[in-house]
């Protein structure tokens, strides 16, 4: 199956290293964009293309290119590689971090509930002479059981 050609002479033909998505243009500046409005890093391409053209400037480039690590292809594609997966580390490291934060924060609600609990039971004493201790400690459990329930309190 043959794609169809843009309708828009801007649009570029290819897909954006940070976001992977077939988005990029050609803006009134000469700058080449990605534009999904998700994209993490939507100027990626340029900085991609002025490492190459940095490169290309280099004094050994004209040489020797194999001299310069950067200016030969396979290099720069490895280099492509590695950003394009620290992108995708990083985005995943946020959502990790973020996932670990509200393990926290949960976790500190619990305690939090736990310990008044506990305060509660200490200034209430032991049980009153006459009540069955089963039942007291039964009821005890039961106000555990609840403090330490998530559901009730999210």
């Amino acid at each position: 199956m043959t794609e169809l050609p843009s309708i828009n002479a801007r649009d570029i033909y290819g897909h954006c290293p940070a976001c992977g998505h077939p988005t990029l243009r050609l803006g009134e500046d000469g700058r080449i964009t990605c534009t999904l409005m998700d994209c993490p890093r939507p100027d990626l391409v340029n900085e991609l293309i002025g490492e190459v053209s940095d490169a290309r400037n280099h004094a050994a480039y004209t040489f020797c290119s194999q001299l310069v690590g950067h200016v030969n292809m396979t290099a720069f594609a490895k280099t492509i590689t590695e950003k394009v997966t620290a992108v995708a580390q990083r985005a995943e490291a946020v959502q990790y971090a973020n996932e670990q934060k509200q393990r926290a924060e949960r976790a500190e609600a619990i305690r939090e509930r736990v310990r008044a609990l506990a305060d509660q039971w200490v200034k209430a004493g032991p049980p009153a002479l006459g009540t069955s201790v089963s039942r007291w400690w039964d009821a005890r459990l039961i106000e555990l059981n609840t403090a330490l329930d998530t559901k009730d309190h999210t």
